[in-house]
């Protein structure tokens, strides 16, 4: 799977952010990390056009974004279906039948930029859940608060709480 110019960008400005609360030693290495998805950026909008990057502060926490954002706003659109949804919709309505294709379908989907900073989010909430179940749970509860897995629910339903 192909990610879009839009999806690197907000991973390397997350990285960024993220890095602010780091020691000196892990902040450059996120800052390494950070560029890594910028060059990622570019190498995926070269289908959409360009961008330059070539006045971008690498070595800053806190660049300045907004030469590259303006860039990426001149991109041509993606090419999508004139179907497909912006991100993971959080009212997934699934039948008995094609709950498990219809879940594997919407993670599957390319989410937009602030799709993927909430899917962040969420993540870091359950630090113990695997990527996929994590994306499976932000499918179908993003506002989810606490779970628990299927041997916690089959305890505390044995002892009678609900």
């Amino acid at each position: 799977m192909q990610f879009s110019c839009e999806q690197h960008l907000a991973t390397a400005k997350r990285l960024r952010e993220n890095a602010y609360w780091l020691e000196q030693q892990q902040r450059i290495e996120a800052v390494k990390r950070s560029n890594t998805f910028l060059i990622l950026a570019v190498k995926a909008a070269r289908r959409r056009g360009s961008i330059d990057i070539s006045s971008f502060d690498f070595d800053a926490l806190n660049p300045d974004w907004k030469v590259i954002d303006a860039q990426v706003d001149a991109l041509e659109p993606i090419n999508a279906p004139p179907d497909a949804q912006d991100g993971p919709n959080p009212n997934v309505e699934l039948d008995q039948g094609a709950g498990v294709l219809q879940l594997i379908k919407t993670s599957m989907e390319s989410p937009t930029p602030q799709g993927i900073a909430d899917f962040l989010d969420f993540t870091t909430k359950f630090r113990r859940l695997s990527v996929w179940n994590a994306r499976m749970a932000y499918i179908q509860r993003p506002g989810a608060r606490v779970l628990a897995t299927e041997p916690e629910w089959a305890r505390n339903w044995a002892c009678g709480r609900p």
